[in-house]
């Protein structure tokens, strides 16, 4: 059952991203984002966390996640690249 909670999580905040409401969205990505050992749906919550910090214009959360993200050889080239662009983003912000 816990697993079906996190997809149902997971799927209203993909939902409340496509509304651009994303307070509701950054309250459904925070419980299961996981950016220093996430893999799978914690690591795709992880960014789409940090998307709605940006949105929401907390660069330097923003910014945390993604520096994280960035970090991590663990991670394929690119997504470190995606993280290190998002990054740049929000430092210019």
């Amino acid at each position: 059952h816990l697993d079906a909670l996190v997809q149902l999580a997971e799927h209203a905040g993909l939902a409340l991203e496509k509304l651009e409401r994303w307070q509701e969205s950054r309250e459904r990505f925070l419980p299961l984002a996981d950016a220093a050992k996430g893999q799978g749906d914690a690591l795709e919550a992880a960014f789409h966390l940090a998307q709605a910090l940006y949105h929401l214009e907390h660069y330097d959360e923003a910014a945390q996640v993604l520096r994280t993200l960035a970090q991590r050889a663990d991670l394929p080239k690119g997504r470190r690249i995606e993280a290190r662009v998002e990054l740049g983003i929000c430092e210019v912000e």
